[in-house]
């Protein structure tokens, strides 16, 4: 938990500030993908995985990385140790929130992004 917490500067700057690739989407991809493992397999960064997810989905128009990374962390999150009862609240909120804001941030260009439609709808198929 302790390398998590010492590295994530370089995950919000990767998820919130760097410019990504139009080509690979890096390094949001992968900062994505690692914060979602990590969620998974570290319930005690799970809160805070999912706030920063949430961040950054709110910060770019087609989050698809970050929609991966969210169904992984649920999918593959362990329980126990993670506490089903106290996670539930969290995942729930976490689900509704990247769906409506995916929703309404790509409006009409959404239809144009098959990739982000199908990452939205294997999210809520879970």
């Amino acid at each position: 938990i302790a390398l998590w917490r010492g590295q994530w500067p370089f995950l919000e700057a990767a998820l919130l500030r760097w410019p990504s690739s139009p080509i690979s989407d890096q390094p949001l991809a992968a900062a994505a993908e690692a914060l979602g493992t990590a969620a998974a397999r570290a319930p005690a960064l799970l809160p805070e995985a999912l706030a920063l997810l949430g961040q950054s989905m709110a910060a770019r128009p087609m989050p698809d990385a970050q929609l991966k990374a969210l169904r992984a962390a649920i999918l593959e999150a362990p329980c126990p140790p993670l506490d089903a009862a106290a996670a539930a609240p969290l995942l729930a909120e976490a689900v509704l929130r990247a769906a409506d804001g995916t929703l309404r941030r790509g409006g009409p260009d959404l239809g144009q992004s098959p990739t982000t439609l199908a990452a939205l709808f294997a999210l809520l198929e879970g």
